[in-house]
């Protein structure tokens, strides 16, 4: 389940390895890019920490409180609704000891994902 923020809003400090979007996802918010990445509060991190995905343990950012929203929908009618998100891409390279990209070798990558 995920943890609302209180209405104040709420200063996380990062542990290692998480960046805004995985904390976002903690406090139920979707769009981190959006309603976190960019919120005022977070102006003086983004200044320092140009890559969103790229936080310090000890960072603090602060995480706003849900914005409630009502849409209109006519009761036993269907409704569709889109939650906008960020697109997320994750790339790899495997480079050699001498930082050069290796070809047709073996291996295997590990990702210890934690929600």
């Amino acid at each position: 389940m995920r943890q609302k923020p209180p209405p104040e809003g709420v200063n996380h400090i990062v542990r290692d390895g998480e960046w805004v979007g995985s904390i976002a996802v903690q406090y139920g918010i979707a769009d981190w890019e959006k309603d976190v990445w960019k919120h005022p509060r977070n102006a003086s991190l983004r200044k320092k920490r140009k890559d969103p995905q790229v936080l310090a343990e000890g960072d603090p950012l602060y995480i706003p409180p849900w914005q409630e929203k009502e849409e209109p929908g006519a009761t036993g009618r269907r409704h569709r609704f889109k939650l906008k998100t960020p697109n997320e891409h994750f790339r790899v390279r495997i480079l050699d000891e001498d930082g050069e990209p290796v070809s047709d070798a073996t291996y295997t990558l590990e990702i210890d994902c934690q929600p």
